[in-house]
C-alpha cells in the first residue's frame, strides 16, 4: 500500500512523503528509522494514500473533527489549501517546476532503468524494487521539488548502496550518476 507520512501537529500539516509499505505503522517505523538520529515514531502519523495523485502536494488538517488528506501547497514553510486565493499568484511557477521535475524524473527512469529493462538486463521485479526504493525522492522530484528530491535521495542511501540494491540493478555508479543529473539540473 501507499502510505502518507504526516508529522503530528496543529492545524494543516503537509505530508512529509508517500512510501510503499505493508501497513501504515510499518511506513512510519521505516520513515523514522531512516533518519540520523532516528525520529520519534509518536511524532508521526501514517495514513492510507492508495489512489492519491502523487504529483499533487497533500496535507492533513488536525483542526478538523474528522481529518482527511487535502490538496495543499507550501509557500515559505506555510501550508495553504489549494483552493486558497492567496496562493493564486504563485501557481504558474509551481506548475512549471512540477513539469520540469516530472521531465527530469522520466529522463532518469528511461536512462538508468528503461533501456536496461527493454534489453532484458532488469526484470519487472528489479524495476519494482528500484522504483519502491527511490519513491521518497521521486515523489519530491515529480512535484518539482528538485532540491528536496536530492536531499531525500542522499538520505535514502546514507549508509551506501546495499547488496540488495546492487542485485536489483541499482549500483553505486547509477546512484552517483542520478545525483549528478539532479545536481546538473540545479546548476544554472
Amino acid at each position: 500500500m501507499i502510505v502518507a507520512i504526516i508529522k503530528t501537529g496543529a492545524g494543516l500539516m503537509p505530508v512529509e512523503e508517500f512510501r510503499n509499505a505493508d501497513s501504515e505503522a510499518q511506513a512510519v517505523t521505516d520513515f523514522c528509522a531512516e533518519n540520523t538520529p532516528p525520529l520519534n515514531e509518536v511524532d508521526y502519523l501514517g495514513k492510507d494514500g492508495d489512489g492519491m495523485d502523487l504529483q499533487q502536494n497533500w496535507g492533513w488538517d488536525f483542526s478538523e473533527p474528522t481529518p482527511t488528506l487535502k490538496a495543499v501547497v507550501t509557500v515559505l514553510n506555510k501550508v495553504y489549501l489549494l483552493s486558497g486565493r492567496e496562493i493564486d499568484p504563485i501557481m504558474p511557477e509551481l506548475k512549471k517546476k512540477s513539469r520540469h521535475g516530472y521531465i527530469l524524473f522520466n529522463e532518469i527512469i528511461a536512462k538508468y532503468f528503461g533501456l536496461r529493462s527493454l534489453n532484458g538486463e532488469l526484470t519487472e521485479d528489479n524495476i519494482d524494487y528500484c522504483y519502491g526504493r527511490l519513491m521518497p525522492a521521486t515523489n519530491m522530484l515529480i512535484r518539482g521539488h528538485v532540491k528536496q528530491a536530492k536531499k531525500r535521495l542522499n538520505k535514502l542511501f546514507v549508509a551506501g548502496v546495499t547488496q540488495e540494491d546492487i542485485d536489483n540493478g541499482y549500483t553505486q555508479e547509477i546512484h552517483d550518476a542520478i545525483v549528478q543529473d539532479i545536481t546538473n539540473y540545479l546548476t544554472p
